[in-house]
């Protein structure tokens, strides 16, 4: 009953007709569902990198608030050893550093 009643309340305020109405519900629900695309992340040069990093991080930033510490140490240590990277490898950390950055706002650490 409470849905009728917020249906004719809906038409009266609008001024749509009731098909209208059902017509806009029908397509704000079926955007709802539709998948939404991944977002862009950082791209990383992760040949350089130790095998299963990029799985550690993704892994951590994967469930909110909980791996926090982890996440702060590994951009700790990518943000230091930069340098040696460079040397190594010819590019800095930069694009790690980003990549670890993005993760810890995904995991809502920041």
């Amino acid at each position: 009953m409470k849905y009728l009643a917020a249906a004719v309340l809906l038409v009266a305020l609008t001024g749509c007709s009731p098909s209208e109405i059902l017509r806009a519900l029908d397509s704000a629900q079926a955007a709802a569902a539709a998948p939404r695309a991944a977002p862009t992340r950082q791209v990383v040069a992760w040949d350089d990198y130790a095998p299963g990093l990029r799985a550690q991080i993704d892994a951590h930033s994967a469930t909110p608030k909980v791996h926090c510490r982890e996440l702060q140490a590994t951009l700790d240590t990518v943000s230091r050893d930069s340098a040696a990277t460079l040397s190594s490898t010819g590019h800095s950390n930069s694009s790690l550093i980003a990549y670890v950055t993005e993760s810890l706002s995904i995991a809502h650490c920041m």
